[in-house]
């Protein structure tokens, strides 16, 4: 799986820094700058980091798995625009063995 997004050069003012603030961001840190610290730390090769990372979608269908790498490339000068890629492994589902039974 691959989450993929953009980011902007600019500062991101005005945010709350409450509880959504987990990663030390602050208003003189870029879109970019966010994108790849929180990617630094939840990384699969960061050794502090031993929980998978959880993207639900929809409804409630929670994928988890692990980040394996970043890339990034300018999307628009003019603009100072940037997108980004995080591959992901995501991590086994628990398979049981239920002898033909639903």
């Amino acid at each position: 799986m691959t989450v993929s997004g953009l980011a902007f050069s600019g500062f991101c003012q005005g945010e709350p820094q409450g509880e959504s603030n987990a990663y030390n961001f602050n208003d003189q840190m870029t879109g970019f700058e966010r994108v790849l610290r929180w990617y630094r730390a939840n990384r699969v090769s960061n050794p502090k980091k031993n929980d998978p990372v959880e993207i639900t979608l929809g409804g409630g269908l929670v994928l988890k798995g692990y980040l394996a790498s970043f890339s990034a490339q300018v999307a628009d000068v003019a603009n100072r625009l940037s997108s980004f890629k995080l591959p992901m492994y995501l991590a086994p589902e628990a398979v049981r063995e239920n002898n033909g039974n639903p």
